[in-house]
């Protein structure tokens, strides 16, 4: 577990807010922006915990975007943080951990908004916890897009099956 804290702080450090300091972006209008609209959560009778989240990438860069992925659409580089209400990161799971990869193909993320409901199933949650923070971090592969995406966090409480 501590592996995989230090990995992401590596990869995604300053997308968590876990950088070297804050920077002043107030001029700065970042040309992509990545939004957790909602989320839901389901434990199943195996323990795991379904996440069903409505995320929204919006392209601000002037120009229709081309985003490589092994998977299914530009949404595949998003990786799911989750928390406990605390704070404290309990898993960090790729989208694309549960779907089965095929050649690289290239997506194309028009300008302005486009929107998904992205389901995440996750294991080895505590069973007791009814309530989490989750949220998106990641990256658009192949798209000459260098910044990191990170979306807001958003609390969801767990619904019995």
């Amino acid at each position: 577990m501590r592996l995989m804290a230090i990995c992401l702080t590596v990869v995604f450090g300053a997308a968590l807010g876990c950088g070297a300091g804050p920077a002043d972006h107030s001029s700065q209008k970042p040309t992509v922006v990545l939004t957790l609209d909602s989320a839901t959560a389901e434990r199943g009778a195996n323990g795991s915990v379904l996440f069903k989240c409505i995320a929204t990438i919006e392209n601000n860069t002037g120009s229709e975007l081309k985003v490589q992925s092994k998977y299914f659409s530009p949404f595949d580089g998003l990786v799911l943080v989750v928390q406990d209400a605390g704070g404290r990161i309990l898993m960090v799971q790729p989208y694309s951990l549960h779907q089965s990869p095929f050649g690289t193909r290239r997506y194309s993320l028009p300008l302005g908004k486009t929107t998904k409901e992205l389901s995440i199933p996750v294991s080895n949650l505590p069973t007791a916890q009814a309530r989490f923070k989750v949220q998106f971090v990641g990256t658009l592969e192949g798209s000459g897009v260098k910044q990191k995406l990170s979306s807001n966090v958003y609390e969801v409480s767990v619904q019995a099956n």
